[in-house]
C-alpha cells in the first residue's frame, strides 16, 4: 500500500490548499542563511524533498550549482521547466542514496522530514546525507518546533480555494501529528491524512549525531532568531558531517 505522501502531493488539490506559501518568506530566509554559513560562491547544494523548486530555484539565482530531488513525479515536472545549467531537478525518493561526498550543502527544507511509519527509515535518511555531504559539508534540517505546534494548533477549520473545500481536523496520535483534510471539488470528493512524526529537538540532535551530523547551530525561526521551547515556531538544526 502507498504512504499517504505518494499520493497526496502529486494531486492539484495539494498545491491549491498551501498556494499562500510566500516565496518572499523563503527567500529572506536563504538569504540569512546563506549570509551566516558564508557558502563559497561554487558550493554545491542539495535541495533535498525539492516540492516544486522554490527553494533550489532561489539558491540557483544566487549562483550555487544545485539539485532538487523529490518523490513526487508532478513537482518534479514542474519544478524541471526551470531548470539550466546550475539547477537540475530529478525524481528521487529520500531513502535511497544520493550521492558520495558529493554536497557542501544538503537542506531539508519547510518541514519536509519526518514522514515515515518506521523510524528507521528516518535514521536512513540521514545516513545518506552523511553520504552525500563532503567531510565538513553542512546539513540544514528544517523542522517544526513540536512545543510551539502542540500549543497552537487549531484543531479544526474549514478552507476554501475557490470552488473547492478543505475540511481540516489536526490531532496527535501514536507519536504523530495527524492532519486529516476532507477534500471536496465540483466532481471530485475523498479524504487524505498529512502525517508528521512528533520529533522534538532533542530527538532530532540524537538522530542526527547518530548519523555522524554534528548540530552546530540551532534557530527558531526564518529570521534565525535563537531558539526557545516556548515561542520559536520552528526547530532549525545546523549539523556538521563528521
Amino acid at each position: 500500500m502507498s504512504q499517504w505522501f505518494e499520493q497526496w502531493f502529486d494531486t492539484p488539490y495539494y498545491h491549491q490548499l498551501y498556494q499562500y506559501r510566500d516565496d518572499a518568506e523563503a527567500q529572506r530566509f536563504l538569504d540569512r542563511l546563506v549570509a551566516h554559513l558564508e557558502l563559497p560562491k561554487a558550493a554545491r547544494i542539495c535541495d533535498l524533498g525539492c516540492g516544486k523548486g522554490r527553494h533550489a530555484r532561489y539558491l540557483a539565482e544566487k549562483g550555487f550549482d544545485v539539485t532538487g530531488l523529490d518523490l513526487s513525479q508532478a513537482s518534479i515536472e514542474f519544478a524541471s521547466e526551470f531548470a539550466h545549467e546550475r539547477l537540475r531537478f530529478q525524481q528521487h525518493d529520500m531513502r535511497d542514496p544520493f550521492g558520495e561526498s558529493e554536497f557542501d550543502l544538503v537542506g531539508t527544507f519547510f518541514t519536509a522530514f519526518g514522514y515515515f511509519d518506521n523510524i528507521d527509515d528516518d535514521r536512513r535518511i540521514l545516513r545518506n546525507v552523511r553520504q552525500a555531504l563532503k567531510k565538513g559539508g553542512l546539513y540544514v534540517l528544517d523542522f517544526l518546533n513540536l512545543d510551539h505546534a502542540r500549543r497552537s494548533r487549531v484543531e479544526h477549520e474549514i478552507v476554501k480555494r475557490g470552488e473547492t473545500t478543505f475540511t481540516i481536523t489536526r490531532a496527535e496520535e501514536n507519536g504523530f501529528l495527524l492532519k486529516t483534510i476532507e477534500v471536496k471539488a465540483a466532481e471530485v470528493e475523498f479524504t487524505t491524512q498529512e502525517r508528521v512524526r512528533a520529533f522534538d529537538r532533542k530527538t532530532l540532535e540524537d538522530l542526527l549525531l547518530e548519523a555522524d551530523l554534528k548540530p552546530i547551530d540551532v534557530f527558531g525561526s526564518y529570521d534565525l532568531e535563537p531558539w526557545n521551547t516556548e515561542n520559536s515556531t520552528r526547530t532549525l538544526i545546523i549539523a556538521e558531517a563528521i
